[in-house]
């Protein structure tokens, strides 16, 4: 087949250039090397207020441009002291909407209208609101969209990712107070997914899908592309100037050791059969943790998704599920 035989490897090879471009990104941090100031804090605040803060995003101070552009500061208190990075999100509106789609994109294409593309939301009645993720934000990243978001000191990758999901809470929850939706649904890809994943555990939605999700930073940073070789050294180098570096601190950043907050029947997974980012064995975990989700595969890779039809009508089911029930 096509795919498995041509555009696959391609894949293997981009996922390759990608994790060395990350390895590199992180050593070219010299300060992040030496023991981590943040760690014993930041693993104590997980422990004791949970991977989700509270925050009261009903009154975030978010406001909506003319062109859709909603910003607003983050609510997320970093235990570093550094200040958070901003709420950014497009807002497309449709008069009348009574339900909002949350959009998260992947990792390296924070482009709202290719997002909104791919799960077909622009031709649904609805307020769609594609998040932008802190650093995925027009000058936070040195390289690429998302370089600098992993991190050599672990403690502050665990922040990027709490102030990331805080972000996208707070824009279901800001939105969801100003209008009154019936009905709030969260998409994501990729890295998307992931976040998606952690608002199936924090925030009352209606329904969740995760297409082709990462599913946990430890996974991403030991298997993704070239990780599963140049992990051990990397730790071992790291552990020279760090005897308490150490990879599995990222286990509390797996949604899947939290319960969900949906019900099983409401997080739908698409998986796509050939690909090496989030491949199939990964995204099964989601499943056997949660048995009862909705479950679709697709013959595509990461990067070439194939099935949109069948992705777009798993999407027009979770937004309006009456009228595709009938």
């Amino acid at each position: 087949m096509l795919v498995s035989r041509v555009v696959r490897p391609l894949e293997a090879v981009a996922g390759a250039l990608w994790s060395v471009g990350e390895v590199a990104t992180c050593l070219a941090r010299p300060a992040h090397f030496g023991p981590d100031p943040h760690r014993d804090a930041v693993l104590a605040d997980v422990a004791e207020r949970g991977f989700y803060p509270a925050i009261d995003g009903a009154h975030a101070r978010l406001s909506i441009r003319g062109d859709g552009l909603v910003r607003g500061p983050n609510p997320y208190v970093r235990v570093s002291g550094r200040p958070a990075g901003e709420v950014l999100a497009h807002l497309r509106q449709t008069p009348g909407a009574r339900t909002l789609v949350v959009v998260c994109h992947c990792y390296g294409l924070p482009v709202p209208a290719l997002m909104r593309a791919l799960f077909g939301v622009d031709e649904l009645p609805v307020d769609v609101c594609t998040n932008i993720m802190s650093h995925h934000q027009p000058g936070t990243y040195p390289l690429w969209p998302g370089s600098g978001f992993t991190s050599a000191r672990l403690s502050e990758l665990v922040e990027n990712l709490r102030e990331a999901v805080t972000g996208v809470r707070t824009l279901v929850q800001w939105h969801r107070a100003r209008r009154a939706y019936d009905r709030v649904v969260v998409v994501g890809f990729s890295i998307g997914g992931h976040l998606a994943l952690h608002l199936a555990n924090s925030e009352a939605l209606d329904a969740v899908l995760a297409y082709a999700p990462m599913t946990n930073l430890y996974a991403s940073v030991t298997e993704l592309g070239l990780m599963n070789r140049l992990h051990a050294p990397v730790e071992r180098t790291m552990r020279r100037s760090n005897p308490h570096f150490d990879l599995r601190d990222l286990a509390i950043t797996d949604p899947l050791a939290y319960p969900l907050r949906i019900a099983e029947r409401d997080l739908h997974v698409v998986v796509q059969r050939h690909d090496v980012m989030a491949t199939p064995a990964q995204v099964a975990r989601i499943r056997e943790v949660h048995p009862g989700v909705g479950w679709t595969e697709l013959p595509g890779t990461h990067v070439l998704p194939v099935g949109l039809g069948r992705l777009h009508g798993i999407v027009r089911s979770l937004v309006e599920p009456s009228a595709t029930a009938g």
